[in-house]
Formats: structure tokens, sequence, C-alpha cells
């Protein structure tokens, strides 16, 4: 409760923040290092109207443009560098930049020679030995256009014998399929820096990834059938016990019109029968007779149906039913009635239960209802007070 107040709260300071920026007044916009788009409501005679601008940054004079050009630079070059010491000694990725956070700058780069850096700064080919490359650098505000380079040294690294010998089979077979163009079929070389070499076409076989699938589709269809069998005998479970008050009640009443017990099973069989809705007490009661008529006494096809149930007041409500059947009794129905009962007070109760469990379940779909209003009144209202 605590929290649902404390949302509430927050969501109407939230619509207080809101109005009270919106209903602002100003007479001047700040301009920032760059372009900024800018929502605007003019009020007139004419009635309100909304504007968008978008507001360009402030222009520098010339003194102003060298002196942050200096700090500028200094930035680039520390974020191009990354986590490398030196432009000496490269070895890992740089980072090209389009511009950096508080300056009115913009970049683009040129490399010479290509095919070594991406134009976004990351190491795209191995190198073998030292390689210097010049990264040209166009920097531009306004009319001002700055052009700076950086020689870079893309450092080797020592590779081991399988490296340096899967460099020689490549270069080996790059330069033989380059100079035979005008054969049809290529020799592989068998000899590779005095090694010898055979070849072999890499067929990637399927077989582990058929066998994946089997082993999946298997596992899904046994756990389908196992979750489906355990929902199938909770429904019906669910829909004996449902079920019951109105057969505990019925079945007592017919006891009292002096019906004897397996007529009572046969005319609430054939009540059944004629709801044409699935019935689960009325499959459990076609099994008990068909049970008897098999050859099973009374009290053992009744003592079947309830294991089979497994409900507590079906339990209870047999063995006062087998009871009668083996001794007799006069209050026997007087005892059915009270059993009935109070099955329909359970049964309420258990009916306010779930009502209550249905009221906790919408508990987290309310909280993130809750969540969402809070987000579409608060952004604007926050946007509104950041201007």
């Amino acid at each position: 409760m605590i929290s649902i107040v404390l949302v509430f709260t927050v969501i109407l300071l939230g619509l207080m923040l809101g109005n009270k920026n919106k209903n602002e007044k100003i007479t001047s916009l700040e301009r920032r290092e760059k372009t900024e788009k800018v929502s605007l409501l003019a009020n007139s005679k004419y009635g309100e109207s909304e504007i968008e601008i978008e507001l360009l940054p402030i222009k520098l004079d010339d003194v102003e443009v060298i002196e942050i050009y200096t700090q500028f630079k200094s930035k680039l070059l520390e974020t191009i560098l990354g986590g490398n010491e030196s432009f000496d000694d490269v070895k890992e990725d740089l980072h090209f930049v389009d511009r950096l956070e508080g300056y009115p700058f913009e970049i683009s780069y040129s490399l010479r020679p290509r095919g070594y850096i991406s134009e976004k700064g990351e190491i795209i080919k191995g190198v073998d030995d030292s390689t210097r490359i010049e990264v040209l650098m166009s920097i531009t505000y306004e009319e001002y256009e700055f052009e700076d380079s950086i020689w870079v040294n893309l450092s080797s690294r020592t590779k081991s014998e399988m490296e340096v010998f899967d460099s020689a089979l490549r270069e080996s077979l790059e330069n033989i399929n380059m100079s035979n163009r005008d054969i049809e079929a290529i020799n592989l070389p068998e000899i590779v820096d005095g090694e010898p070499v055979t070849w072999e076409i890499n067929k990637k076989s399927k077989v582990p990834g058929v066998l994946f699938l089997i082993v999946v589709v298997t596992a899904y269809l046994l756990t389908r059938s196992y979750f489906q069998r355990t929902e199938n005998e909770k429904n019906r479970l669910e829909s004996i016990k449902r079920a019951y008050p109105g057969f505990a009640s019925k079945y007592a009443l017919l006891l009292g019109t002096g019906l004897p017990h397996r007529q009572i099973l046969e005319r609430m069989i054939i009540d059944y029968s004629r709801d044409e809705r699935e019935n689960a007490m009325y499959e459990e009661l076609k099994k008990v007779t068909n049970e008897i008529q098999s050859g099973l006494s009374q009290t053992e096809a009744l003592n079947n149906m309830a294991r089979r149930c497994r409900l507590r007041e079906l339990t209870q409500f047999v063995s006062l039913i087998n009871q009668n059947i083996r001794k007799g009794g006069d209050n026997i129905t007087e005892q059915l009635r009270a059993a009935a009962t109070e099955s329909i007070e359970i049964e309420k109760e258990e009916t306010r239960k779930q009502i209550e469990r249905a009221g906790t379940k919408l508990l987290f779909p309310m909280t993130i209802i809750l969540i969402l209003v809070f987000l579409v009144i608060m952004i604007p209202a926050f946007n509104s007070f950041s201007m």
C-alpha cells in the first residue's frame, strides 16, 4: 500500500513539474555546442502555436576557434590512440571518432596505404613487419577547415611456427590461383617451405547438427507429452473437485427417497449423460458401473474411484456409503447430507481463495501499467524541466 501511494505521489509531482515548466514563460534560448531541436509554444491573440526550431550553435570568432582547436587536437589524439602507448608502437585498434563531446568540430579520415586499418580504426590485415601508415584528418567547423596527419607504426608480433607455415600455405596457394587463370584446373602445391602437404576438400559434416536436432525434437516431444498428461490429469481432478458438492447433495437426496445405491449410481449416470459438456465425475461413475458389471463388488468399485480421484472429501463420502452397504443404518442420509453441506462450504472457501489468487496475479501487470504511466508522464515533464 505504501509503495502504491509513493508511486502516485511521484506521478502527481511529475504532473505538477510538467505543468509548471510547460506554462513557464521564456524570453531567450541558450545555444549549445551543437545544433539542437527545440519545441516552443507561442501564445498570441490568435491562440497557441507550436513551433519547432533547430537552434544553431554559437558562432566562434577566429581567436576562439584557434584556441579551442588546440585543446581539441590534444584530446582527439588521446582518443584515437585508445589502449596503445604511442603511435610508434600500435598493436591494438585505434578509435576514429566523428566528433568529440563538447567541441563543435567534425572529423573525417583517409589512410595511406589503405587496407590495413578500417574507417573506424580497426586493424583488418595481419602485419608481417612494422608498417607505417599515414592517417590524414580533415577537421571542419563552419567555414573553417584544418588538415592534419598522424604517422602510425603498426608493430608486428612474434608468430608461432604454425602461423608462419599457415601464411606460407595461403601465399603459395594464392600465387598459383592468380598465375594460372588460363587453365581449367590448377595443381595444388605438394611441398611448402620444405614440408610435404596433402590436400582434401573440407566438407563440413552435417551429422552433429542433425543429431542435435533429433535430440532437441525428441526431448521436446517427450517433455511435451509428459507435461500435457500432467496438465490433463490436473484438469480432470479439478473438474471432479468442482462437481463433487453437487454429486454428494444429489446422492444424499436420492438415497433419502429410498433408492438403493446401485440404482442411484445408474440414475446419476443418466442425468450426467444429458449434459453435453465434458464431466470427469460422469466418467468416474461410468467406470464404477462397468467394474460392477465386470464382477467387482460395489464397495470395491467405489473404493477404486476414491483412489483414482485422490479427493479427501470424496474418500470420506465413499467410506460412509460403503459402511452403509455393509452394515446398514438409519442415519446414513443425515450423514451424507452433512458431508455434502461441508463440501459446499469447502467449495465456497476454495472459490474465495481462487478469487484472491486471481487478484494477486493481476498485481504484476498492474505494476507494469503503473510504471508505463509513470514514464509517459515523467519523461515529458523532465524534458520540459531541462529546457
